[in-house]
């Protein structure tokens, strides 16, 4: 609480700031880096979000203000209106000596001889359930991003596991396979039609060859084809349709979330909120690629495309390099999973093989 006297009516007014230096932070190698500092405000109903850089100048005005926060990574800065009859307003800048300023600021519309600002402060980790204990409205500071609607679920999941293992990477692993676990009917369906596509080829290039003065016809001839044979090209892309969502929310969940903050896995990980420092896991990220690559049943592909395909591991692995170790030994056990399951389905035929093409 402000409490604010005046020996007559009058214009009183209050304000109360949180700032703090805006440092430099690393960047990730093309994956969005979470260590940064931003400013939040809750005004007007709406969250507002701005990331903060040392050079890159920065004024906004808020009305209506419910909440402010000045966070960094793990940790926020938090003030919160608690007045009924009076809603701030909320500057905040970017000062030229690279301070970042949030002021929170009452100015009742009426000359009042007396006056109490009703807020709450709160400085401390961004753990989401001391958030919420506080006020639902904390848990917003905490920005998940688009898939939060996965990401919350799989760290309430990630964290009850870890209370039965008690240590966070066994965790991740368990949460892995069980992800894995949960996607093994869609990869089965994949796997079955992108062999069906490999079982085709021959029939492809025969149309290819018979038509080639006629790309028109050679299109309507492959699409009856594949009509006729219950073949889908893009059948082999639902696997990556659902894992590409889960993937995201959880580089936000481990990128952010103040649980792993320096949590040690084992051997050379102390920290699963670091990168690997020795870079281990990203290599063995490219490796697990690299051979899902090679046992995946193959389709037409063009010599640019094979090209293209020969250089994703590289691309993997420098991905993983700045990353969370936490993430990148997702990504490691996700791959071999990946390929224990592509070793059984090309091994077990049985209920996995199509059925004979035709040639008409």
């Amino acid at each position: 609480n402000v409490e604010t006297q005046a020996t007559e009516k009058q214009k009183i007014t209050a304000d109360t700031f949180l700032n703090g230096k805006v440092e430099e932070v690393s960047k990730s190698f093309l994956l969005p880096s979470y260590e940064h500092q931003e400013f939040f405000v809750m005004a007007d109903e709406k969250e507002h979000r701005n990331t903060l850089s040392p050079d890159k100048p920065l004024k906004n005005t808020y009305n209506n203000v419910k909440l402010v926060s000045f966070n960094s990574h793990y940790f926020a800065l938090v003030l919160a209106n608690r007045a009924s009859d009076i809603f701030p307003t909320a500057t905040e800048e970017l000062t030229a000596n690279q301070i970042g300023n949030l002021d929170l600021k009452y100015d009742p519309a009426e000359p009042v001889e007396g006056k109490v600002f009703n807020f709450d402060f709160y400085f401390g980790p961004k753990n989401m359930q001391i958030l919420k204990s506080i006020a639902a409205e904390y848990k917003s500071i905490v920005n998940y991003g688009f898939f939060s609607f996965i990401g919350r679920p799989l760290l309430w999941l990630l964290k009850l596991l870890q209370s039965g293992v008690h240590n966070w990477g066994i965790a991740i692993i368990c949460l892995t396979l069980i992800l894995r676990m949960a996607l093994v009917p869609m990869n089965l369906y994949s796997f079955k039609a992108m062999a069906k596509m490999q079982k085709i080829q021959p029939l492809l290039k025969e149309i290819k060859e018979k038509y080639k003065s006629d790309p028109q016809r050679v299109n309507q001839e492959t699409m009856l084809l594949m009509k006729r044979e219950k073949a889908n090209p893009l059948s082999g892309c639902i696997p990556a349709l659902g894992q590409i969502p889960i993937f995201f929310a959880l580089y936000s969940v481990l990128g952010q979330s103040i649980e792993l903050y320096k949590q040690p896995f084992f051997f050379w990980i102390t920290d699963l909120s670091l990168k690997d420092p020795f870079y281990v896991f990203p290599v063995l990220v490219g490796i697990t690629f690299f051979v899902q690559q090679k046992i995946t049943p193959a389709t037409n592909m063009d010599p640019a495309q094979q090209k293209v395909m020969m250089f994703m591991p590289l691309l993997f692995s420098a991905m993983m390099l700045s990353t969370p170790s936490g993430l990148t030994l997702y990504m490691f056990v996700n791959g071999l999973f990946g390929i224990t399951q592509q070793y059984i389905f090309t091994k077990n035929k049985k209920g996995l093989t199509t059925p004979a093409i035709t040639r008409k």
